[in-house]
């Protein structure tokens, strides 16, 4: 449990707690909502052919814990001396650690997007009592993220398909530390305990705009339609299938000023799984934009709620150099089981198309 199954990590969506299908453009849109590829509402006369090239953007995340066992073992040396470095995994029994950098270069061509990306993630938990052994798993993939949408001619309907190709390695098991951090002896456990998998996944949406004055707003998301189904290529590993999720939301987005647009979004994802009870599928957030529309607005300060707790964020976009930070709040127990994981979020984007 924990590890994202989407392509593209998305530093808006965490920080509105995950209530952003009916406002996702993009990037953000190949797995939030494919019919915003392309971008929302933008007014016949205002649309650009080019309107992003990203080159490049990097995105990353990490649990407490983690940020807390890092600097620990940054301040006393633990990766070369192994003593030290045994007695950190033993201080910290039990504690979950988790870490993420999503990466990659993408272009966008009127509704037409293509993202080649890279993602890798890390799951750690010290046994503990004395064992230096690591509950591990590691998750590298990468591939590319496909895209289309279109749009009526008065903006208000929206149908869009997004894919990813992906080639996955999934390193998991139990391991002494000494093994983690010997290059030789971490070499040979990645080729004794890692499998290989690749899969084609799909996902559709649809957004419709019911009217100009607040811009009510519906949208409904199909993601990984028919099951993602990842088929082993080496390795002892079993194949595993990512089910499909049906997401349903709602927002308005009245404006501010001429410059101005605050949205509040409800949402709701995971509709076709009756197991998962309703407090684990709802989600709310609010986002202020400043000076542009979605993404492209200059200033975004967004604010997020599930059942796992608060979520928020803020975005700076200055043209040719954009940054995104914030935390979010994550249910990561199996079934209806919560076990809540509060993780710092970061995005760094470089966008020659858009200044």
């Amino acid at each position: 449990q924990g590890i994202s199954d989407a392509p593209l990590q998305s530093t808006r969506a965490e920080a509105m707690g995950g209530a952003i299908p009916t406002l996702a453009d993009d990037k953000d849109a190949v797995f939030e909502n494919p019919a915003g590829i392309g971008g929302t509402r933008w007014g016949k006369t205002a649309t650009p052919w080019v309107k992003k090239l990203y080159f490049p953007f990097v995105a990353a995340s990490a649990d407490k814990a983690s940020a807390s066992l890092i600097k620990e073992v940054r301040a006393s040396g633990a990766i070369e001396d192994s003593t030290v470095g045994k007695a950190i995994v033993d201080a910290n029994a039990g504690e979950r650690q988790y870490a993420r950098i999503n990466a990659g270069m993408g272009l966008v061509l009127g509704r037409i997007l293509v993202v080649p990306y890279y993602d890798n993630q890390i799951l750690a938990t010290a046994k503990g009592g004395g064992t230096n052994l690591i509950d591990f798993r590691e998750v590298s993939t990468s591939g590319v993220a496909f895209g289309t949408s279109a749009t009526s001619s008065d903006e208000s309907l929206s149908l869009g398909y997004s894919g990813y190709l992906a080639s996955r390695a999934d390193l998991a098991g139990e391991f002494l530390y000494d093994d983690i951090i010997d290059k030789t002896a971490r070499a040979k456990l990645m080729k004794d305990n890692t499998t290989k998998a690749s899969a084609l996944g799909h996902n559709a949406g649809v957004t419709w705009r019911m009217g100009k004055r607040a811009n009510p707003t519906l949208a409904v998301v199909l993601k990984n339609a028919g099951g993602t189904k990842y088929k082993v290529t080496s390795g002892t590993g079993e194949a595993q299938t990512v089910a499909q999720d049906l997401t349903a939301a709602f927002s308005v987005s009245p404006q501010l000023g001429k410059s101005g647009e605050f949205s509040f979004s409800l949402a709701a994802d995971r509709l076709m799984d009756s197991d998962v009870s309703f407090v684990k599928k709802y989600h709310a957030g609010m986002e202020l934009l400043l000076f542009g529309a979605g993404s492209y607005a200059r200033v975004g300060l967004r604010g997020g709620y599930n059942d796992a707790g608060a979520s928020g964020g803020v975005t700076l976009n200055l043209g040719l150099i954009g940054v995104s930070a914030g935390v979010n709040s994550v249910d990561i127990g199996a079934g209806n089981q919560k076990l809540v994981e509060h993780r710092r979020v970061g995005e760094v984007f470089v966008n020659v198309a858009d200044f």
